[in-house]
């Protein structure tokens, strides 16, 4: 494949990354101000929102790496995290406020991951824009854990 192609390949997809992040950081946002508010059951429904944008974001990720296989072969390869530990919310009536307060701490953890992962997303497209697309996609590789851990913070919220 060629080489400027390739690389275009790989900054256009880490641009999308970083927006996709974006979205889903105020989305995660938005869920976030909801269960603070005392709004449960929208908090959820949001934190879903955001859990689908972060599956975008992986899907994104995975693709920008195999874009990079073709760039240099060392470049391939998903780091992995253990699971991060999540709380349930109890179903008695009695512990509606732990239940809130689980809430809002799931759904900070998981906007805190996606702060820090939508950070990462633009430095790596500034690199890719600076003509080193390769490296970009490497250093891009630095999101999925923290993609990995707003999922299971998020999926913790939702369940």
């Amino acid at each position: 494949m060629d080489e400027p192609v390739v690389a275009f390949s790989a900054t256009a997809f880490l641009g999308s990354l970083r927006e996709c992040l974006e979205q889903a950081q105020a989305m995660a946002e938005a869920a976030d101000a909801c269960a603070r508010a005392g709004h449960a059951a929208r908090a959820v429904d949001l934190a879903g929102n955001v859990g689908e944008l972060v599956h975008d974001a992986e899907l994104l990720l995975c693709t920008a790496t195999g874009i990079a296989r073709f760039m240099s072969p060392g470049a391939g390869g998903r780091p992995t995290t253990p699971p991060v530990g999540s709380e349930k919310a109890a179903e008695r009536p009695a512990d509606a406020l732990l239940a809130a307060g689980t809430l809002n701490n799931l759904l900070r953890q998981a906007r805190q991951r996606l702060d820090k992962a939508a950070s990462v997303a633009r430095a790596a497209e500034l690199v890719a824009v600076a003509g080193k697309p390769d490296e970009a996609v490497r250093f891009a590789l630095d999101v999925a854990p923290l993609l990995h851990d707003a999922k299971r913070f998020i999926n913790a919220a939702r369940s």
